[in-house]
């Protein structure tokens, strides 16, 4: 397993209505308090860069675990949905839509569909949310690219 070793710069101009930005060797995002929360609302806020860390560690363990398969991955394209409540927690669903090359076998395809669960179960992401109480929940599709044009 590789080591993590993550450096990162904040940048922040003004006070509650400013902006940042977040800078790293592969990272450039604009931040900004929420106008919900009496700021100016122009960059990403602290929950969503939570989610989409975790969408992202999901989806990137998820392409890993197929390519360790050998299955054919033609693409992904994953929905992400992040709410928050005070008696259900925070939750968090992926929707996932794996597309297969179209030379893909029904064996293949028969073996990705679980996959869409086994990963995420494996993200270091997720189980560390699971720890702090979100539930977190994948949900998917599989088809191969001729199927898929002919929806």
């Amino acid at each position: 397993m590789a080591q993590m070793n993550t450096s990162i710069k904040i940048h922040w101009n003004g006070a509650m209505q400013g902006a940042g930005r977040i800078e790293g060797t592969e990272l450039g995002v604009a931040i900004a308090i929420p106008a919900s929360f009496g700021g100016s609302g122009a960059g990403t806020d602290p929950k969503s860069l939570l989610v989409s860390a975790a969408a992202s560690c999901y989806a990137m363990t998820l392409i890993a675990m197929l390519e360790a398969k050998k299955l054919p991955v033609a693409g992904l394209a994953m929905h992400c949905n992040a709410s928050e409540s005070k008696d259900a927690g925070v939750s968090i669903d992926y929707d996932v839509r794996l597309l297969l090359s179209s030379d893909a076998t029904q064996a293949q395809l028969d073996a990705t569909r679980p996959l869409i669960q086994a990963a995420d179960t494996v993200c270091a992401i997720g189980n560390l949310l699971r720890t702090a109480g979100y539930r977190i929940e994948a949900q998917g599709q599989v088809a191969t690219i001729v199927e898929d044009m002919a929806n």
